[in-house]
């Protein structure tokens, strides 16, 4: 099994991630019921520097205290494209998006996509930049 999904009991759709959890350009974290983490891809590596290896099967608020997937877990409730600094001042601002998942009806944990605010504020640059080339082309 991949070294970046921990698949519990319980869990047997957990292994297809692998298949396709690397190919995301976002990082993709879950944690199931409890808030052990159970899926930590290769961009979360990235945007939290910190290994798969180190965070699979452990508590996610041991690694990040005020981390908005607990509140998700303790709320059952979505939270979409909150801010945070995880590395503080001078590291990069994320937005993460979070929300609870069910199987069978069942609450079984959360999942959450995180993307990098200064690659989200560098493509609205350069889409305005080639909106004002593509003014400036149409005589506008």
């Amino acid at each position: 099994m991949d070294a970046r999904i921990k698949s519990p009991a319980g869990f047997a759709c957990l292994k297809e991630l692998r298949d396709f959890s690397d190919g995301i350009r976002e990082g993709v974290c879950a944690t199931d019921e409890t808030g052990l983490v159970i899926v930590w891809n290769h961009n979360a590596e990235k945007l939290y520097n910190v290994a798969a290896a180190d965070i699979l099967g452990r508590l996610l608020t041991d690694f990040f205290p005020q981390a908005l997937m607990e509140r998700v877990r303790l709320s059952r409730k979505g939270e979409y494209n909150v801010p945070h600094l995880p590395r503080g001042e001078g590291g990069p601002q994320i937005l993460i998006s979070a929300n609870p998942f069910y199987i069978n009806g069942v609450f079984r944990g959360v999942v959450a996509t995180d993307r990098n605010y200064d690659e989200v504020v560098k493509l609205y640059a350069d889409l305005e930049s080639a909106n004002t080339k593509l003014d400036y082309l149409q005589g506008k």
